[in-house]
């Protein structure tokens, strides 16, 4: 029998209440960081910092487990790199105040930070991005853990019709229908108008027992917490980048003086005479 059939097997009962124990995680590495990237447009799973799946599908089912009430922001002093996960300079997880942690801060509050200045960024944009952070389980497989969902401000903001929202958007509609986001399946895909990776939100139907009680428990976790208040990178366990070393500069060599070529007296009296036929050659053009 296969890892994979094992796994695709009904879970006995009495293990279905289960979690991952100390030991489990201590014998794989520690805790499993888990996170749904959305870069190039492609869905990807990403566990530890490496990416172990990613789907051809243009959509993905999840449910949402917990989420920040408050966009979170983010901004980076170099161009961002989707390719390449690095530590912000500044963020803010509540987009009122800087997180202590971060090491070049831009001000003491989100309000008066010169990064949150339409223009300071590209194209008269702010440097200092929006965020949503949420903890999501996959609609497919919710019995196996959360993951960290980052949408980027255009997935926040953006406007659709009743089936292709923006998320702000979407959770107004799923309350305005007297509903709780985590009692309905969500469905995500990438918005095929745009150049950079924007996700469209739809309900697509009730989630089951199954998915319910994953997504309740999960969302009252402290790994949905921790999810809520860490950036990429801190999911990614990727540190702060260690300074690049200045290279010495290389040593001039001192300039080396070449000796003076002692004429012979032959020598002299030819350059005399090469010389007066010059000054005879001018006097006669004039």
């Amino acid at each position: 029998m296969s890892n994979v059939t094992v796994f695709q097997q009904d879970l006995p009962d009495f293990l279905k209440n289960t979690e991952v124990d100390e030991l489990t995680k201590a014998l794989a590495g520690g805790a499993q960081n888990r996170r749904i990237s959305i870069r190039g447009g492609r869905f990807r799973l990403v566990i530890n910092g490496e990416e172990v799946s990613k789907t051809d599908r243009p959509e993905l089912d999840i449910i949402i487990a917990a989420g920040r009430k408050e966009n979170s922001r983010v901004f980076y002093a170099k161009a961002y790199n989707p390719k390449e996960i690095t530590p912000p300079d500044c963020w803010s997880d509540d987009g009122i105040t800087p997180n202590a942690k971060a090491e070049n801060r831009q001000a003491s509050t989100c309000a008066d930070c010169p990064q949150n200045i339409a223009g300071s960024g590209s194209n008269g944009t702010r440097a200092c991005r929006y965020q949503k952070r949420l903890a999501v389980v996959l609609a497919n497989d919710s019995a196996n853990g959360l993951f960290q969902l980052t949408l980027p401000s255009q997935s926040i903001f953006a406007k659709g019709d009743m089936d292709s929202m923006g998320f702000d958007q979407y959770a107004k509609y799923i309350a305005g229908n007297g509903k709780n986001i985590n009692m309905v399946i969500t469905r995500m895909s990438f918005d095929e108008d745009s150049d950079v990776p924007v996700l469209k939100f739809r309900a697509v139907g009730y989630v089951n027992r199954e998915q319910y009680e994953a997504a309740i428990e999960g969302g009252k976790s402290a790994e949905a917490q921790r999810m809520l208040s860490s950036t990429i990178a801190q999911i990614d366990n990727v540190k702060t980048l260690p300074k690049a070393e200045l290279k010495p500069e290389p040593k001039m060599e001192e300039p080396v003086k070449r000796p003076s070529k002692k004429l012979e007296p032959t020598e002299v009296a030819d350059k005399k005479r090469d010389l007066s036929a010059v000054l005879d050659a001018w006097g006669d053009d004039n």
